[in-house]
């Protein structure tokens, strides 16, 4: 007897798989002949820029560059600070088994030791330990049965299935520009060292098919200058800045990630009308990372039959990604930093950064632990003619508890920190109070399995197995049984049990309760 069986087509996202390996970059970095000679090393920084990544069979490549920007005092020159920058290729590979050409993945780094050493005056060596954690998605195409036809009385039995998707992963950048002028009772620009920026302020709004996103630029600019007792000098700028990321099908309602960043970065000086350098012109390429996950509850036919047929169900496993609950959270820090007593005391402080890390997360009932440090650099002017500027590096210890409803020790966890917000105020010459403002976004998942129908056979039932069965049977439920389970075993429907039996609620029946079945429901 042939049935149509009525299909859905859905689509699943599959977690291919995770890796992360350690690569090692170093170099020696040679002084530029038009750069005086170290004496003396104030910061080293490296920020790291990946290219899109590149999959093909098992196999997940990556590219882009490490940029680090050294600064440090001369020896014995005018002007007491430079600054130079070195730039590291970045070319690799992960191993990552099933991946795929057709797949989508995504990739993460982070500097896990930068360490340096002055070979002499003229030449430092720098060593980078980068963590590179990649993760392989694929969409999958899969058939749900949601109606069955060709065949009178059949039953049906449905469930809901809940399933997530990623609707949108991708980059956008766009491009701020502005021209800024050096404040008065500041001196005129002889040489930007430092160009330092970060988004502060972050507001993300979904509307329909779009993405609204405003906050501001924090610009922090160390100079040298015209001026004989502070040759360094200091100057910040906040730039509001909003965008519209076009997003087709985003409602309001779905999760939406936004990762901003600072992919390139320019500044260039500029005489104003009177020809002195005192215009900055700047232009900062941001970047944003935006991922939508949708979220829909399907009801599939997870079980059938008809009474006076026998039928033969066959069913193949799918294995999908689902996300269980997903959560912001922000956090406030506030911690006095005191400076030791051999590092030179604080004359006024030029700038101040931080960066977050998660070293520890754990899974409670219904909520997510996050435990971590916060790494703190506070550039400032010192009080010891010696050393003009000094670096000093510290970390803030955080814990962050989020609420995650439904998240059970067995799921997994994806946290991203960042820093919206940080300020210094200074205490006294050799203390400053630090603030933070820390913003996470949770996702907890599980790797679920569903045994979808994907064909059914039917046959007659044997006349001789029908005339064995009692008159009357008297059936004492057991632990586990629903009127589904029992009406399927004896040819009957769950209508026709309940009304022969008063059963009002259909899912309430209970271990020992006794169910009448007659043979004339199931006289075949």
């Amino acid at each position: 007897m042939s049935l149509e069986l009525m299909k859905d087509k859905i689509m699943l996202d599959q977690r291919v798989g995770k890796e992360s390996v350690q690569i090692i970059l170093e170099d020696d970095v040679i002084v530029p002949d038009i750069k005086p000679d170290i004496g003396k090393i104030l910061q080293v920084e490296g920020k790291i820029d990946l290219d899109p990544i590149e999959i093909s069979s098992d196999r997940v490549s990556y590219t882009g560059k490490m940029q680090v920007q050294i600064l440090y005092a001369a020896q014995g020159a005018d002007k007491p600070v430079h600054n130079m920058t070195a730039v590291f290729g970045i070319e690799d590979f992960i191993h990552l088994e099933g991946a795929q050409k057709n797949m989508t993945g995504e990739v993460q780094w982070e500097i896990e030791h930068l360490d340096y050493k002055l070979v002499n005056e003229r030449k430092l060596h720098i060593q980078t330990v980068v963590q590179i954690t990649t993760t392989v998605m694929q969409m999958t195409q899969n058939e749900v049965l949601v109606d069955i036809k060709g065949l009178g009385g059949i039953q049906t039995q449905t469930q809901p299935l809940s399933i997530s998707r990623i609707i949108h992963n991708n980059q956008e950048n766009f491009v701020i520009k502005d021209e800024l002028s050096v404040p008065a009772g500041k001196p005129n620009i002889q040489e930007v060292l430092r160009f330092h920026t970060t988004v502060i302020n972050k507001d993300v709004k979904v509307v329909e098919n779009r993405i609204v996103l405003k906050g501001d630029l924090h610009l922090c600019i160390l100079y040298t200058g015209y001026h004989d007792e502070m040759p360094v000098q200091f100057i910040e700028y906040e730039i509001p800045f909003n965008g519209v990321l076009e997003c087709a099908g985003v409602t309001e309602d779905m999760y939406t990630e936004v990762d901003v960043d600072i992919v390139e970065k320019y500044i260039q000086v500029k005489p104003d009308l009177d020809g002195e350098e005192r215009v900055l012109e700047i232009e900062v390429v941001v970047g944003a990372k935006v991922k939508i996950t949708s979220t829909e509850t399907l009801q599939i036919i997870d079980d059938a039959y008809c009474p006076g047929k026998k039928m033969l169900i066959k069913r193949e496993p799918v294995e999908y990604q689902k996300v269980i609950c997903q959560n912001k959270s922000q956090s406030v820090l506030k911690e006095a930093i005191q400076i030791r007593n051999e590092i030179p005391s604080i004359k006024e402080v030029y700038y101040v950064t931080g960066t977050p890390k998660v070293e520890e997360i754990k899974i409670v009932e219904d909520k997510v632990v996050a435990e971590g440090v916060v790494f703190i650099k506070l550039f400032y002017a010192t009080e010891d003619p010696q050393h003009f500027i000094y670096a000093y590096e510290e970390t803030i210890p955080f814990r962050q508890v989020i609420e995650t409803k439904g998240a059970t020790l067995d799921m997994q966890v994806s946290i991203k920190s960042f820093l919206e917000y940080i300020s210094c105020t200074v205490l006294s010459k050799e203390e400053v109070e630090v603030r933070i403002s820390l913003s996470f976004d949770v996702v907890v998942f599980q790797e679920q399995q569903f045994h979808p129908i994907t064909m059914i056979e039917v046959q007659d039932l044997d006349p001789n197995v029908v005339k064995k069965i009692p008159s009357m049977i008297i059936y004492v439920v057991q632990k586990g049984d629903s009127l589904w389970k029992i009406a399927k075993r004896y040819n009957t429907t769950v209508d026709e049990l309940a009304l022969l039996n008063d059963i009002e609620e259909l899912d309430k029946i209970y271990p020992g309760q006794k169910l009448l079945i007659l043979k004339k429901i199931i006289d075949l």
